[in-house]
C-alpha cells in the first residue's frame, strides 16, 4: 500500500489520496497473496486509523506508520 501511494496518490495535507484504487483480487495478484488476506490486513489497518478506503479511493492517513505495519508491501 505504501508503494501505491507514493506511486498513484496525491497529498492533501498530511494524507495521500489513490483515486483509482485497486480491487482486492488485483492487489492479492500483485503481493502474491489472498484475496482474503488482503480484506484481513486492510480491515487491520483501517481498525488502526491508518487508512480508510471504499471502491472508489484509499486515503492514507499516516504513511509512515503504515511503513512500519509493513501492510502489503
Amino acid at each position: 500500500m505504501k508503494n501505491l501511494g507514493e506511486r498513484k496518490g496525491q497529498r492533501v495535507g498530511y494524507e495521500t489520496v489513490v483515486r483509482t484504487f485497486m480491487t482486492h483480487q488485483e492487489i492479492a495478484n500483485l503481493t502474491a497473496t489472498s484475496r482474503q488476506t488482503v480484506t484481513t490486513v486492510l480491515n487491520e489497518l483501517r481498525s488502526k486509523n491508518i487508512l480508510t478506503f471504499n471502491r472508489r479511493r484509499l486515503l492514507i492517513r499516516d504513511m509512515v506508520q503504515l511503513a512500519k505495519e509493513g501492510g502489503l508491501g
